[in-house]
Protein backbone atom coordinates (compact mmCIF):
# COMPACT_ATOMS: atom_id res chain seq x y z
CA UNK A 1 0.00 0.00 0.00
CA UNK A 2 1.55 3.26 -1.08
CA UNK A 3 1.21 6.12 1.33
CA UNK A 4 2.04 9.73 0.80
CA UNK A 5 5.43 10.65 2.19
CA UNK A 6 3.82 12.80 4.94
CA UNK A 7 1.82 10.01 6.54
CA UNK A 8 3.00 7.24 8.81
CA UNK A 9 2.05 3.63 8.21
CA UNK A 10 -0.32 3.69 11.19
CA UNK A 11 -3.72 5.06 10.27
CA UNK A 12 -4.19 6.68 13.69
CA UNK A 13 -1.12 8.93 13.40
CA UNK A 14 -1.51 12.37 11.87
CA UNK A 15 1.03 13.69 9.39
CA UNK A 16 4.33 14.83 10.84
CA UNK A 17 3.71 18.56 10.67
CA UNK A 18 7.14 19.47 12.04
CA UNK A 19 8.80 17.60 9.15
CA UNK A 20 6.51 19.35 6.67
CA UNK A 21 7.39 22.77 8.11
CA UNK A 22 11.12 21.99 8.09
CA UNK A 23 10.94 20.75 4.48
CA UNK A 24 9.15 23.95 3.49
CA UNK A 25 11.78 26.07 5.30
CA UNK A 26 9.25 27.32 7.87
CA UNK A 27 10.01 27.74 11.59
CA UNK A 28 8.71 25.20 14.07
CA UNK A 29 5.40 25.86 15.83
CA UNK A 30 6.82 24.55 19.10
CA UNK A 31 7.83 27.21 21.61
CA UNK A 32 11.60 27.50 21.99
CA UNK A 33 13.16 25.64 24.89
CA UNK A 34 14.08 28.11 27.57
CA UNK A 35 17.35 27.75 29.41
CA UNK A 36 17.08 27.74 33.16
CA UNK A 37 18.04 31.00 34.86
CA UNK A 38 20.36 29.06 37.15
CA UNK A 39 21.62 26.08 35.15
CA UNK A 40 23.37 24.53 38.15
CA UNK A 41 22.19 24.44 41.76
CA UNK A 42 23.62 27.27 43.84
CA UNK A 43 25.47 26.68 47.07
CA UNK A 44 24.33 28.48 50.22
CA UNK A 45 27.40 30.75 50.00
CA UNK A 46 26.47 31.70 46.41
CA UNK A 47 22.88 32.44 47.46
CA UNK A 48 24.09 34.64 50.33
CA UNK A 49 26.52 36.46 48.06
CA UNK A 50 23.92 37.08 45.34
CA UNK A 51 21.57 38.47 48.02
CA UNK A 52 24.27 40.84 49.29
CA UNK A 53 25.34 41.84 45.76
CA UNK A 54 21.73 42.69 44.85
CA UNK A 55 21.28 44.97 47.85
CA UNK A 56 24.70 46.59 47.36
CA UNK A 57 23.60 47.47 43.80
CA UNK A 58 20.52 49.10 45.38
CA UNK A 59 22.85 51.37 47.43
CA UNK A 60 22.69 49.41 50.70
CA UNK A 61 25.72 49.23 52.99
CA UNK A 62 26.68 45.59 53.47
CA UNK A 63 27.24 44.93 57.17
CA UNK A 64 29.18 41.86 58.32
CA UNK A 65 27.53 39.34 60.60
CA UNK A 66 27.81 40.33 64.26
CA UNK A 67 28.55 38.06 67.20
CA UNK A 68 26.21 35.20 68.09
CA UNK A 69 26.43 36.46 71.68
CA UNK A 70 24.76 39.87 71.44
CA UNK A 71 25.79 43.00 73.29
CA UNK A 72 22.34 43.26 74.88
CA UNK A 73 21.30 42.34 78.42
CA UNK A 74 17.86 41.19 77.23
CA UNK A 75 19.10 38.55 74.78
CA UNK A 76 20.84 35.25 75.44
CA UNK A 77 21.86 34.81 71.77
CA UNK A 78 21.39 36.45 68.39
CA UNK A 79 18.05 35.38 66.95
CA UNK A 80 17.85 37.65 63.88
CA UNK A 81 19.87 40.08 61.79
CA UNK A 82 18.63 43.25 63.47
CA UNK A 83 20.37 43.15 66.85
CA UNK A 84 23.29 45.37 65.83
CA UNK A 85 20.80 48.00 64.60
CA UNK A 86 18.77 48.27 67.83
CA UNK A 87 20.61 51.41 69.09
CA UNK A 88 19.78 53.12 65.77
CA UNK A 89 16.11 52.06 65.97
CA UNK A 90 15.86 53.37 69.53
CA UNK A 91 17.49 56.69 68.58
CA UNK A 92 20.51 56.12 70.83
CA UNK A 93 22.91 56.21 67.86
CA UNK A 94 22.99 58.06 64.55
CA UNK A 95 22.51 55.93 61.42
CA UNK A 96 26.20 55.72 60.48
CA UNK A 97 26.49 52.12 59.25
CA UNK A 98 28.72 53.06 56.30
CA UNK A 99 31.42 53.98 58.83
CA UNK A 100 31.30 50.70 60.80
CA UNK A 101 34.28 48.34 60.66
CA UNK A 102 34.26 45.70 57.94
CA UNK A 103 31.37 47.08 55.88
CA UNK A 104 31.03 47.53 52.11
CA UNK A 105 29.98 51.19 52.41
CA UNK A 106 27.14 52.89 50.60
CA UNK A 107 24.16 54.58 52.30
CA UNK A 108 23.99 55.28 56.04
CA UNK A 109 20.23 54.71 56.09
CA UNK A 110 20.14 51.44 54.12
CA UNK A 111 21.85 48.27 55.28
CA UNK A 112 21.79 44.56 54.48
CA UNK A 113 23.44 41.60 56.12
CA UNK A 114 23.38 37.83 56.31
CA UNK A 115 23.48 37.48 60.07
CA UNK A 116 24.48 34.20 61.64
CA UNK A 117 21.81 33.34 64.18
CA UNK A 118 20.47 30.63 66.44
CA UNK A 119 16.91 29.46 65.95
CA UNK A 120 15.22 27.86 68.91
CA UNK A 121 11.73 26.44 69.23
CA UNK A 122 9.09 28.17 71.30
CA UNK A 123 8.52 31.84 71.94
CA UNK A 124 11.43 34.23 71.99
Amino acid sequence: MALGRNFSTRASCPPDRASNRRAAGLPSLRPPRLLAVFPLPMTSAQIRQSFLDFFHQQKHTIVPSSSLLPDSPGLLFTNDGMNQFVPIFLGDRAPDVSKWAGVRPSSDTRAADTQKCIRAGGKH
